[in-house]
């Protein structure tokens, strides 16, 4: 396939619903085994390995901090269903469209498509950022099989923390802001390290995304942090530098957010531990 045609298909990258075979197939990680299933398109069989989840449920004492690295499991983690979306307002009916509608803090999950057919060497890795102006959006909402198929890539897709629990901030170390950005670089570092398990060349792998998730792999690019945790990055729309990739008063909005949840009485006096303790 020339390079055209695969742009043809990226650009086309949509929702796509595929008949699921009841055979599965288990792949063994350093963490544990995962076990997902075997998807029927026109193009052919593509392997998915669905709602793993890459880091603990930012909940309780874990919220509004940057994520924490899952512990390994025994026996087999299921993978063959979407998990849930973080919470979000749904525009346009989105939510009743979704394999899952389930929506909990317990989000931090990726989806992995890999075509299923004889190519046993490593094959390039390309990770999809949704956007949705990081109020909304979820990995599952873009169906990877295709795309997997049609480049013999591997494709993922995943979840970030979004709105006031992914980027709430207090202007000093009681709430950092930006763990949406801090989820996505705890995912790449699962996939860095995982992903030969699948399949996949972690030494091969490319960013791509639209909107939101175009300004998150701007800033990626300029992070050191991200260093080494991808090769290539494709910007479908928008940039790290455009006004809508930034809060212009975000002490201001989450005073109001403390405020309106009953954890500040007095903003005018704001004792930001508190509040965050409240709102934790």
């Amino acid at each position: 396939m020339d390079f055209k045609t695969f742009i043809f298909f990226l650009g086309g990258f949509k929702l796509l619903l595929v008949s699921v075979q009841a055979q599965n197939r288990v792949v063994q990680t350093s963490l544990g085994a995962i076990r997902g299933r075997i998807a029927t398109h026109d193009e052919g069989l593509v392997q998915q390995f669905l709602g793993i989840r890459y880091a603990k449920p930012p909940v309780g004492s874990l919220r509004f901090e940057k994520p924490i690295s899952v512990d390994s499991w025994q026996g087999e983690l299921d993978g063959t269903q979407f998990g849930p979306s973080c919470p979000q307002i749904f525009p346009y009916n989105t939510l009743a469209k979704l394999p899952n509608r389930n929506i909990s803090e317990d989000c931090l999950m990726l989806n992995i498509y890999k075509p299923l057919n004889n190519n046993n060497g490593n094959r390039a890795v390309m990770i999809y950022f949704h956007g949705g102006g990081f109020n909304s959006g979820q990995g599952m909402a873009t169906d990877g099989s295709l795309l997997a198929l049609k480049g013999d890539v591997i494709i993922i897709t995943i979840n970030y923390r979004l709105d006031v629990l992914g980027f709430l901030y207090t202007g000093d170390e009681e709430a950092r802001g930006n763990y949406g950005l801090w989820d996505q670089l705890k995912a790449l570092q699962w996939i860095k390290d995982h992903i030969s398990s699948f399949g996949g060349d972690e030494n091969n792998i490319t960013l791509f995304g639209v909107s939101a998730g175009a300004f998150s792999i701007g800033l990626h690019l300029f992070s050191t942090h991200s260093n080494g945790l991808f090769q290539r990055a494709i910007l479908q729309s928008g940039s790290p530098f455009t006004p809508l990739a930034f809060a212009f008063d975000p002490i201001d909005y989450s005073k109001n957010v403390s405020m309106e949840l009953g954890c500040s009485p007095n903003i005018s006096n704001w004792n930001t531990k508190a509040a965050i303790e409240c709102l934790k």
